[in-house]
């Protein structure tokens, strides 16, 4: 049971990375509350690691 639950969630984790990519990519974003909450995508640049190698 717990094994189904995992893979479920990665599912569920890519299905809704795919949707951003998709509807947000090419937006400013979307507003569900105004000044409050809205969905944005950002790409990263540089992985985290890379950054502090310097």
């Amino acid at each position: 049971m717990e094994l189904l639950i995992i893979i479920l969630g990665l599912i569920l984790d890519r299905v809704t990375k795919l949707w951003a990519l998709k509807e947000l990519s090419n937006t400013s974003g979307i507003v569900v509350i105004k000044d409050f909450f809205g969905l944005f995508y950002f790409r990263k640049q540089r992985s985290c690691l890379w950054y502090f190698a310097k």
